[in-house]
């Protein structure tokens, strides 16, 4: 019998990014707004230990940034997604 060749997906698989907001002296920030803007657009906001985690997001580059009322926010970064993978950020 005849086997057609498996197809290969069109899109590859979504990424994300993970990490943690702190403030100047290395503590977490809590409730801040975390902006990832790149191929796609995502948000979080940061529990209680400054975490947060952006999913679904197509591969490539994105920038980052957290805001929050009150907080002397750093410079926004760039960060690589990468196909299947979690990328991980500190913003401080």
């Amino acid at each position: 019998p005849f086997a057609f060749p498996a197809s290969r997906q069109a899109t590859a698989a979504p990424g994300s990014i993970a990490g943690a907001v702190l403030d100047e002296r290395g503590r977490p920030v809590a409730n801040a707004v975390v902006s990832v803007l790149g191929a796609v657009t995502g948000v979080a906001v940061t529990d209680a230990a400054g975490h947060f985690e952006v999913g679904m997001l197509a591969p490539g580059p994105y920038l980052l940034r957290a805001h929050l009322s009150g907080y002397d926010a750093p410079r926004a970064q760039m960060v690589q997604v990468r196909t299947s993978a979690a990328t991980t950020s500190v913003l401080s």
